[in-house]
């Protein structure tokens, strides 16, 4: 067994008490498909806070019978929509963000998958479009790009991602398992991830994401994302979590760097307050200054 094959085997071992349920047989990548009416709840409350911000933010009413597909334009200009696509929550909008929250928690006990996480960061709503620019595909962090998050600072064991809104089959995420790689590729301190992707010789496809399949990918997991001929907008789910049992990996340094870094016990996210962290407590005339 040469070195990348020791550290694949040893990273597989993280998820290997996780429910039977889910498919393990890729090891650094474990999914399971949800029942529709399972993730209903969530979809339904991020559709809510989705409409909250339009209204808050514009002033005016929107019709809520297909108003994503109608005024996805209106949406992409929100103020609390990163470069990257992350939905921010925001002080106006602090309610119904935080049942997304509680959706999403209901959903993580319903599928057997919560009590195995050991901690927990804050959720991300994304919302990606069908095409990226010239301009994105530049960026040092790109997402269209093969990468670990490891490269960009993360330091927890996973992430986990589940697609719910939109075109789902054209655009969505894309997985790879890393066959040759060095020493360097997977240590801490952020590179780039073209200079992450220089140090990997080999590569072998594990498949896409898909509609209300839950995917618990492991750091060692290159991911990209997948956009086909025709793609249109799509919205998704992420947050990155540590596994109970293992301590491969250690969070406490990078919580003091940067907020977004933060991972928290089980039981403290559980009741987490959005309104209690301050990227997700300012308002759209403090958001609107900061991403022009």
């Amino acid at each position: 067994m040469n070195f990348s094959e020791k550290k694949l085997n040893q990273r597989s071992k993280i998820y290997k008490k996780i429910s039977p349920t889910f498919d393990k047989k890729h090891g650094i990548i474990v999914s399971k498909k949800i029942n529709t009416k399972d993730t209903k709840p969530l979809i339904k409350s991020i559709e809510n806070f989705l409409h909250d911000s339009l209204t808050k933010y514009y002033k005016k009413k929107f019709i809520k019978k297909n108003f994503i597909q109608k005024h996805i334009n209106e949406i992409l200009g929100l103020p609390n929509v990163t470069p990257g696509g992350q939905l921010r929550g925001t002080r106006e909008t602090m309610k119904t963000y935080n049942n997304v929250h509680k959706n999403f928690d209901t959903l993580l006990k319903k599928i057997d998958l919560y009590n195995n996480l050991e901690r927990l960061a804050w959720f991300s709503v994304r919302i990606k479009k069908g095409i990226d620019s010239k301009e994105y595909k530049k960026h040092t962090y790109a997402t269209s790009k093969k990468h670990s998050d490891m490269w960009a600072g993360e330091r927890n064991h996973a992430k986990i991602v589940l697609m719910l809104i939109g075109d789902t089959k054209k655009n969505t995420v894309s997985f790879y398992k890393p066959l040759k790689f060095t020493k360097k590729t997977f240590n801490f301190g952020k590179k780039s991830f073209d200079e992450g992707l220089q140090t990997i010789k080999q590569t072998q496809y594990l498949g896409k994401a898909n509609k209300n399949e839950i995917c618990l990918f492991d750091q060692y997991c290159l991911h990209q994302t997948y956009l086909a001929k025709g793609a249109k907008t799509r919205i998704s789910i992420d947050m990155r979590v540590d596994i109970k049992g293992s301590r491969l990996n250690d969070n406490r340094p990078s919580v003091k760097e940067d907020e977004r870094m933060v991972l928290y016990s089980a039981k403290r996210w559980s009741k987490l307050n959005y309104k209690n962290i301050k990227y997700h407590n300012k308002s759209f005339r403090e958001l609107s200054k900061l991403y022009k």
